[in-house]
């Protein structure tokens, strides 16, 4: 078994989806378990469980919760019941969402994101 998305070296962002992916000799039959695993001191430990009891298809649509703390020392651990388990192969970062807000000032200057002023 070997995971393939995330391979490392990514930043994930908080609310916004994203496919794991791996890749086993035994795609299509039996069950696996999704983990979130942060990596420090040498050991990978678990953060949080992703999903357990889904069909070993070879992916899964994971919408990271704002819950989960932003840092970037983060693995996904994939486990097939009663078979082998595999790690991503390097650290991945996730972020917190950003928002970015238009404020509108009746003015209009270099660099503005728009060409026009106004009173709204």
């Amino acid at each position: 078994m070997t995971v393939t998305q995330p391979s490392g070296g990514q930043t994930l962002i908080e609310g916004q989806p994203y496919t794991l992916t791996w890749r086993d000799a035994s795609i299509g039959t039996g069950l696996v378990n999704i983990d979130l695993m942060t990596f420090s001191g040498g050991n990978a430990t678990l953060q949080s469980n992703i999903a357990t009891n889904i069909a070993n298809s070879g992916q899964f649509n994971w919408l990271p919760s704002g819950s989960i703390p932003p840092a970037s020392n983060y693995l996904i651990r994939i486990t097939q019941q009663g078979g082998p388990s595999a790690l991503s192969p390097a650290l991945f970062s996730l972020a917190a969402q950003t928002h970015q807000y238009y404020v509108n000032d009746g003015t209009a200057q270099a660099g503005d994101w728009t060409t026009a002023p106004g009173n709204a």
